[in-house]
């Protein structure tokens, strides 16, 4: 179902964006980045399972002006009370759905560090329930 929201999202790769002229068109201005309260709004109006929109709720606590965060997982396992290979999973479940992209990030000397998230609110204004 399309968003029937009064906030028109743009299909941007980079960050998602309130227009002027509602639904995005190709060379439609640019007003200002959703605020946390509207990214939180099409988490829990979207059709993504519970632990799945626990997950997308608590990457947007940690979302820049860019989209981007990039918390630990077991950090991300605390806050959403599971374990951390649920969170590998419902990470794995949400890239597949196109809800977020995950690069995995390195330390100088190749050892691993926290992973990219970027959410894309886009997804999920366009699957609410």
């Amino acid at each position: 179902m399309p968003c029937t929201s009064a906030i028109a999202i743009t299909l941007k790769q980079s960050t998602d964006f309130v227009t002027e002229s509602g639904p995005s068109s190709p060379g439609s201005k640019l007003v200002e980045p959703l605020s946390y309260y509207e990214r939180e709004r099409l988490v829990w109006q979207s059709t993504l399972p519970g632990n799945e929109k626990l997950l997308a709720l608590a990457l947007n606590s940690f979302v820049d002006g860019n989209g981007e965060c990039f918390p630990g997982q077991e950090t991300l396992a605390t806050m959403c009370g599971l374990k951390d290979r649920t969170i590998r999973n419902l990470c794995k479940s949400l890239v597949e759905k196109g809800v977020i992209t995950r690069v995995h990030r390195y330390y100088k000397g190749g050892k691993r560090t926290s992973d990219n998230y970027r959410l894309s609110f886009v997804a999920l204004a366009e699957n609410f329930s």
